[in-house]
Formats: structure tokens, sequence, C-alpha cells
């Protein structure tokens, strides 16, 4: 896969439904999602996910307003995000993963990868 700088001038918007239902049709594309962020981590430098974007990382997790959901894993610092500010997002879809809510659910996110 060739690099990207610019994700943004490439972005695709999507039906957040669709990608959670089936995300492998997504695949290769850069696709945009804005949000409510409800979760900020920072990734150590030597985290396994700060190793595979180049040195330093953050995940975000962005509430959508059709209660889908979408967890980033992101190149570089989180900066100045911060929980409940709206926030677009733009990465490769890469798959789903299963969080934990406070009820003891296991709600299913949209995961991408992105800068």
């Amino acid at each position: 896969m060739n690099k990207v700088d610019d994700l943004k001038s490439i972005a695709e918007t999507a039906d957040p439904s669709s990608v959670l239902k089936a995300p492998w049709n997504y695949y290769g594309k850069v696709l945009t999602f804005t949000g409510t962020v409800s979760d900020i981590k920072e990734n150590p430098p030597d985290s396994e996910s700060s190793k595979r974007l180049g040195g330093s990382s953050y995940s975000v997790v962005v509430n959508l307003e059709n209660d889908v959901t979408v967890q980033g894993e992101m190149a570089g610092s989180s900066g100045n995000i911060k929980e409940g500010q709206q926030l677009t997002i733009y990465g490769y879809p890469v798959g789903t993963i299963e969080g934990n809510n406070t009820m003891g659910g296991h709600p299913v996110y949209i995961c991408i990868i992105g800068k």
C-alpha cells in the first residue's frame, strides 16, 4: 500500500451501518466519520500500536449520531482533542472490534487506522 500523507483529500463518505455490517467492502478506501469523542488513549512510543504507526499513536473512540461507534488508531499525538467534542477522523477501515460498556454489554465498533 502506498503511503498517503493527506487522507482528508482522498476520503470518501460511507453509511456507517453498512461499514459495520461488511467492512471488507471498504478495505483499501479512506473513509471519513464525524461524531462525538467518548474516549482518548495515548500509546507510549514503544507500544505495539505506536510501532505499527511510526513511533507515536493514540486511539480515539467516536460515537456517531446513528448509534454506530468508530475506534480510530491514529498516528501522532492526540494534541488538544477532548472528550465530548465533535471530531472528524479519516482512515482505512480494517474490520470491527468488540468493546465493553459499563452495563456489561459488548458493542461492536468499526476500527480504522489513520492520521
